[in-house]
């Protein structure tokens, strides 16, 4: 499949996707994304709480593509373990939110 690429069809630069679930006691946990021209990203998600209690961060690497119409699909790999994510991600304006998660570990 051929993408065709322009401004609308592209992803570069830093995001930052708020959570809708925020703990009350912690507050949220946004994700921070970095988009490279290239087709690849980091995805970042910091701690929260203390060393005690709370919830830990977590980092990925992966590559995306652009689908049309905003859409791209992101496959990312933990950078802790081996496990692997495809994320479809919708961008409207300097927004974007994730609509499905599939989790393929060990791949």
């Amino acid at each position: 499949m051929l993408t065709v690429w322009n401004e609308t069809e592209m992803l570069t630069g830093v995001y930052k996707e708020k959570e809708s679930d925020a703990d009350a006691k912690y507050g949220p946990q946004p994700n921070y994304i970095y988009f490279n021209r290239n087709g690849t990203l980091m995805m970042a998600t910091p701690e929260i709480g203390g060393s005690d209690e709370g919830y830990y961060g977590s980092a990925y690497r992966g590559i995306w593509k652009a689908m049309g119409n905003n859409c791209f699909i992101l496959n990312v790999h933990s950078v802790y373990n081996k496990d692997h994510y495809k994320l479809e991600l919708n961008k409207d304006g300097s927004h974007i939110s994730f609509e499905t998660t599939a989790k393929h570990p060990h791949i």
